[in-house]
């Protein structure tokens, strides 16, 4: 059993690297995924998201009306909305 193992060595290696890889994101929460409802609405919290924006969009469409150079919030929101609207 342990002649096995010894000659299956790197087998073994590349099975801990995919296992720990694997609990990695679970631990770290790193998923590479949608974002979750829960998580998009903590991220747009106060910011009015129209119906017009895909869900995908979601998150991004919160970073641009936070992170925009416009002074006021509704200008903001009619740049961001043009740039994010489901015709595009």
């Amino acid at each position: 059993m342990l002649s096995l193992i010894f000659k299956n060595k790197e087998i073994w290696i590349l099975i801990l690297i995919v296992v720990g890889g694997i609990y990695y994101s679970i631990e770290s929460n790193n998923r590479i995924s949608l974002s979750s409802p829960g998580n998009i609405d903590f991220h747009c919290s106060g910011i009015h998201v129209p119906s017009e924006i895909k869900f995908n969009n979601m998150d991004l469409f919160c970073s641009c009306v936070r992170m925009g150079d416009i002074s006021k919030r509704e200008e903001r929101q009619e740049y961001c909305l043009g740039k994010f609207s489901k015709k595009d």
